[in-house]
């Protein structure tokens, strides 16, 4: 009995919409015009504006994704899309991979309710009803952001940082079978976009100084080696940006892994050029 008002809670307060609805919808309705589509988490959704692209780009990345469910999304969606063209997606340093943590696991619940995806690490009957109850909270944030989203999806970060703000030592890289999981998943998307005759495309983002300083080069390197083990069986294209002499200004960061809008504009152009999107 004690678990009902926190049902009744989650159910009432998650009524509107929100950012999951928002972004779902629009991708559901607009399957035929989108020739560029972006997946993935944070990196994405705040530092790759889909108009740099034209105005058939859509940013379905959002804040905290996992790659769990960028792959059940890609093989959704992307066999239903007819002229898409190219998938992106964000593979960073600091990837969270397909294990989740607290905060994650409220998130799984996020999509698995409004995405209707499904964690595959974590079944639902285990989400506790905590879970539910910090979900119902954080709604008010997301109905706002829902209203500030542009027709492609986009919510830029403004303003800068003003010194560096490290965190490669709180984001350790996966150990090995993190990295084993992680790449299976990729190949999933890359898969479906093979079968689809989809380009896609992985990015490393550029990420500031003070998180170079932290990070290691194996960590680093990790990122070519699952851009390579996925490449071959499927056909893949990535590039590194993380540390990219063009992005060393303060100026184009929100934070030491997040790029502002200005930084954020000059890294879609820059990838526009460099893959001919």
């Amino acid at each position: 009995m004690a678990v009902l008002p926190v049902l009744v809670c989650e159910w009432a307060m998650g009524l509107g919409r929100n950012r999951y609805t928002c972004k779902y919808d629009y991708l559901q309705s607009h399957l035929e015009d989108i020739s560029v589509l972006m997946l993935g988490n944070s990196l994405f959704e705040h530092g790759m504006p889909p108009y740099v692209f034209g105005d058939s780009a859509y940013c379905f990345a959002m804040a905290s994704r996992s790659i769990v469910h960028d792959a059940q999304l890609a093989e959704h969606f992307v066999p239903l899309m007819p002229n898409l063209r190219v998938v992106m997606l964000p593979l960073s340093y600091n990837m969270r991979g397909a294990y989740l943590n607290g905060f994650e696991h409220k998130v799984s619940y996020d999509y698995h309710r409004y995405m209707h995806t499904r964690d595959e690490q974590f079944p639902q009957s285990l989400i506790s009803s905590s879970a539910f109850l910090s979900n119902s909270f954080t709604f008010r944030k997301c109905r706002r952001e829902a209203c500030m989203l542009g027709l492609q999806g986009y919510l830029p970060f403004e303003g800068r940082m003003d010194r560096g703000d490290g965190g490669a030592g709180r984001y350790h890289p996966p150990h090995q079978s993190g990295i084993d999981v992680t790449t299976g998943y990729l190949m999933r998307i890359a898969a479906v976009c093979h079968r689809q005759g989809v380009r896609f495309v992985l990015l490393t983002p550029p990420f500031h100084d003070s998180f170079l300083a932290e990070a290691t080069p194996d960590g680093v390197a990790n990122l070519q080696r699952m851009a390579n083990r996925v490449g071959e069986q499927h056909p893949v294209e990535y590039h590194n940006y993380i540390a990219d002499p063009d992005f060393r200004a303060d100026s184009l960061y929100w934070n030491w892994n997040h790029l502002n809008f200005l930084g954020a504009e000059r890294f879609a152009q820059r990838v526009k050029a460099d893959f001919g999107i």
